[in-house]
């Protein structure tokens, strides 16, 4: 079998360290003067026959819990290397699954910097959505692999989204970087004075070298941003952790949602007497989201902390991955809209945490019974 390898050159061909594997073994290579590669990420086995390892990021709240003042943290370094006086519009997008939070969060702190008005949240999604498609883009390595846009709801954000002249793509990371060269090739076809695209990321694994692809794919001015910057090389052991492709296996029963308004600050709920925040505060709590829907629980997760709650973040997912390594403990259930593939929520113990708030978006979610009785959760919609 070949090895996959994202080879390093100059100076970053120091080895940073070797990770084995169920299947292969990873080889990670970064330069000197960067954060410790494992404070930001772990590493573990991928039941995905495209890529079958995955690095695992400790501040997007996918595989573990994270505190929204951590996440917030890393978001600050990221929003600050984005320059205020970029050209406006400026459209934000959060990369699904594992960069909807972390955009929420990047966008949040920068406009709050720059005090700019011109600029709308996004986020791709692997839903039906009812709203207008925009473009559609290939994630050629995952387990799921289109991506969709939608238009969003109002005029106005319509108006604001076409006529951006700067994109900023927000992931958990980089490798190959053909996901967010598919993006902007698709984001140039409806958004005709878009010049400069923002790669934002907590990793970059392509050795900074995916600016420069993607940039003469694009024929953008592209620029990646990323707290730490690598290579890596795997190489498979023969041994295949195969599992259902959901993109195959996804049917039409998954619900059809009504438009997601753009994130300018959503909502935050009333919650109930018996779990307000005056019975809260002191308390381990954990604000789940489901799949996509992220950006509400991780205000309400912020909201909690700032009223002394001891809250925590993070979001079920659809990615498949094997127990090991980073990975201790991991909770498997259909589907909560309704499509006919696996979910799994990672490393969440039931004595983690005295509450459990599970997030929804539409009252017709079913949250299976396994994750309610498992973690005594309670389901609240956002």
């Amino acid at each position: 079998m070949r090895s996959e390898v994202a080879t390093p050159s100059g100076p970053m061909r120091n080895s940073v360290r070797e990770v084995p594997l169920p299947n292969g073994r990873l080889e990670v290579f970064g330069g000197s003067g960067q954060p410790d590669i494992d404070s930001l990420c772990g590493f573990a086995a991928r039941e995905n026959p495209r890529r079958p390892f995955l690095f695992v990021s400790k501040f997007n709240g996918r595989y573990s819990a994270i505190r929204p003042s951590a996440m917030d943290a890393a978001s600050t370094v990221l929003a600050n290397r984005i320059p205020s006086d970029v050209d406006g519009p400026v459209l934000f997008v959060g990369i699904a699954e594992a960069g909807i939070a972390i955009a929420s969060s990047v966008h949040s702190i920068w406009s709050k910097r720059s005090q700019r008005n011109d600029s709308l949240l996004l986020q791709t999604t692997r839903h039906t959505v009812s709203a207008r498609i925009a473009l559609s883009f290939q994630e050629p390595h995952s387990h799921a692999r289109e991506h969709t846009i939608h238009w969003p709801a109002t005029r106005a954000h319509c108006d604001l989204f076409q006529a951006a002249r700067t994109v900023v793509l927000i992931d958990d990371e980089i490798t190959t970087g053909n996901t967010l060269s598919n993006a902007a090739q698709a984001l140039k076809q409806v958004v005709p004075e878009l010049d400069a695209v923002y790669q934002v990321v907590l990793t970059d694994w392509s050795n900074g070298e995916a600016a420069f692809r993607n940039g003469k794919q694009t024929g953008l001015k592209t620029i990646t941003s990323a707290l730490w910057t690598g290579s890596y090389r795997f190489v498979p052991n023969g041994q295949s952790l195969l599992s259902q492709d959901p993109t195959i296996h996804e049917s039409a029963r998954r619900i059809v949602l009504t438009d997601r308004a753009p994130s300018v600050g959503p909502q935050l709920p009333k919650l109930p007497d018996s779990m307000g925040a005056h019975v809260l505060r002191g308390s381990r709590v954990l604000v789940v989201g489901t799949g996509e829907h992220q950006v509400a629980p991780l205000a309400l997760a912020r909201e909690l902390e700032a009223m002394g709650v001891d809250a925590w973040f993070q979001a079920t997912t659809r990615a498949p991955v094997r127990i090991g390594g980073v990975i201790g403990d991991r909770i498997e259930f259909s589907d909560t809209y309704g499509g006919n593939f696996p979910c799994f929520l990672y490393n969440v113990r039931p004595s983690d945490f005295d509450r459990v708030l599970v997030c929804t978006e539409d009252p017709r979610q079913i949250v299976p019974p396994i994750v309610i009785d498992s973690l005594g959760a309670d389901v609240i919609q956002l």
